[in-house]
């Protein structure tokens, strides 16, 4: 038998590379990859829901086992399928329920930019230009309207998707993946569950924020599941709607660090402006809700591996105890680099803003000087602006050297924090060559 990654071991990179499975063509039996790594097999083959176009995998740790024995389950919920996708009357009609049953729908109640916009062209398709204005009034007044929403057929047919694999694997907890409209479609399972507690973790991608379609008892379940679920926004990706400041959402909202896609919309939206570190963890802003979304996300794994330990009797060795407290410290060690990164890739950002907008500034002011003395040369001018100070010394030179100044501090602070971590991860190494039984906790022997 081949030997698996487990669920808990994979990194921010092996997860979404996990999540990316729900778009390829799998049958049952076909073993599934996270990444480089053997996760597990398709139990259950692709679902579609003819009415809704819900399509999801079931993956389970191994083959042939008897349901009531499988103790860990994991969903992958499909996003739409795109225009450029399109190459068959199966693929049309894909392509119809995803957009117009379940995607157009929910972004018009959850954005209230969206609902103008669809309720703009609504109008004008009714009644002309001259309706435009008053179909985009109705559809802001929409999205803002506090009564309950109408839930897209999709959601549904995914809670009832997730309920019924609850009771096929009735002893099993379940992890939840989705992209896009899967991600919508996690959100909505895991928040209308009836047994929350089976739900292990929800990593949900660049789907939109569906917490106002939610009932008031689905608030409450997706409340007491915060840390579990984790919804990683790309503010560059047009997609995720609604997630504004202080928006109320489903699970721990995690905005990445990411990079402009130089291949388009549609690769920002899969994936494509992800960053990532060499260990693999995945780059978030500088925000006080993201730092701490990826906090959950990391000792959420650690806090499983240590209940399955527990589960044992007898307390833990002294090998677990000497590994959780290792693991612990490799999780710290990567939040330093990663957080060090970040912080200080977006101050030196700033500063390169700060230096061009001093040249700018010089620029404007020989410009309006000009302008206002068009009569004096070149000369004249640098004259008259050296004699009230506005020289390209005092207002471009010393704050420039001040501001590179910063800069050479934020890479020495960068640099210290990641020798830190360096040093860290060189110590549980050395701890895993000295110790056989610690070391085989880390690979799950």
């Amino acid at each position: 038998m081949k030997k698996r990654v487990f669920f808990d071991e994979l990194n921010d990179k092996e997860n979404q590379k996990l999540a990316l499975q729900e778009y390829y063509k799998y049958k049952n039996g076909d073993e599934v990859k996270a990444g480089n790594k053997m996760f597990g097999y398709v139990a259950e083959p692709l679902k579609n829901d003819e009415d809704s176009g819900m399509q999801a995998y079931t993956i389970t740790p191994t083959k042939g086992q008897k349901l009531a024995d499988v103790k860990e389950v994991t969903i992958l919920f499909r996003g739409s399928t795109s225009p450029a996708g399109i190459n068959s009357v199966a693929s049309a009609i894909d392509f119809f329920n995803d957009w117009f049953k379940n995607d157009l729908p929910a972004a018009e109640q959850v954005s209230p930019l969206a609902g103008g916009i669809i309720g703009g062209v609504e109008g004008a398709l009714s009644s002309g230009p001259a309706g435009i204005g008053v179909g985009a009034v109705n559809g802001i007044r929409k999205s803002e309207d506090k009564s309950p929403k109408a839930v897209p057929p999709q959601f549904t047919a995914s809670s009832k998707y997730l309920k019924k694999m609850m009771k096929r694997y009735p002893d099993a907890k379940f992890n939840v993946y989705g992209h896009s409209l899967g991600s919508m479609n996690a959100q909505y399972a895991a928040a209308d569950t009836d047994h929350p507690n089976r739900i292990n973790k929800v990593l949900a991608y660049e789907g939109p924020n569906i917490h106002k379609i939610l009932n008031s008892k689905q608030r409450e379940t997706a409340k007491g599941l915060k840390d579990r679920i984790f919804n990683y926004v790309d503010s560059k990706d047009l997609v995720p709607l609604g997630y504004s400041t202080g928006a109320a959402a489903v699970g721990w909202v995690i905005h990445v660090f990411s990079k402009k896609s130089k291949k388009g919309l549609g690769d920002q939206h899969m994936w494509g402006g992800y960053q990532f570190t060499a260990s693999g963890e995945v780059k978030v802003e500088f925000d006080d809700a993201s730092v701490k979304g990826e906090v959950k996300v990391r000792m959420h794994d650690l806090m499983s591996q240590y209940r399955s330990m527990s589960q044992t009797g007898g307390g833990l060795s002294s090998g677990e105890r000497i590994y959780l407290d290792a693991a612990q410290a490799t999780v710290f060690a990567g939040l330093i680099e990663t957080t060090a990164e970040t912080g200080i890739t977006a101050i030196k950002q700033d500063i390169r803003k700060g230096v061009t907008s001093l040249q700018d500034n010089q620029e404007d002011v020989k410009r309006l000087s000009r302008q206002l003395a068009g009569h004096l040369t070149e000369g004249e001018i640098s004259g008259a602006l050296a004699e009230v100070g506005a020289t390209q010394y005092r207002l471009v030179t010393v704050p420039q050297a001040k501001l590179d100044h910063l800069k050479t501090q934020a890479s020495q602070i960068e640099s210290d924090y990641k020798q830190i971590a360096k040093q860290v991860k060189s110590g549980v190494e050395q701890l895993k060559d000295s110790d056989r039984q610690v070391a085989g906790y880390f690979s799950h022997e």
